[in-house]
């Protein structure tokens, strides 16, 4: 699996790039979870952790979104709050599974979308950065 970084990302253009994605099925982990996701508390800036799921039954290149959950005693959990596009994941998953050892990579919350009057359902778009590591 390519490296999660927990450091700001600090990418010089001819070492790395970055992507956009929306995730995709939050409103089926809230019914999974029997519960809403925890809208009030995701923050743009926020970490995420990005899973190859090549065993998923719909779609071997899924890629999970996991959000980091800081403690109050400083540890993390990680909630499934929903998939990469399967025409961005196709990509994104060999990406993450050829760039073992070479890419290191950074996700964030970009935007929270929705919970308005006229759109009530929320959405997540998120950023992605990718770093080329040294000799590769």
């Amino acid at each position: 699996m390519v490296e999660y970084s927990d450091m700001e990302p600090n990418i010089p253009d001819n070492t790395g790039f970055y992507c956009h994605s929306k995730v995709n099925g939050t409103t089926f982990r809230e019914k999974d979870l029997g519960h809403p996701l925890p809208w009030d508390q995701f923050q743009v800036g926020d970490r995420l952790i990005l899973i190859r799921e090549p065993e998923n039954a719909f779609d071997s290149n899924a890629v999970k979104v996991m959000w980091v959950v800081l403690k109050d005693d400083d540890t993390r959990q990680l909630m499934h709050i929903g998939y990469i596009p399967k025409d961005t994941a196709i990509s994104l998953s060999t990406l993450i599974k050829d760039g073992e050892g070479k890419v290191n990579y950074y996700a964030t919350i970009n935007e929270i979308t929705g919970g308005t009057e006229g759109k009530e359902q929320h959405g997540i778009n998120i950023k992605i950065w990718f770093e080329k590591l040294e000799g590769n």
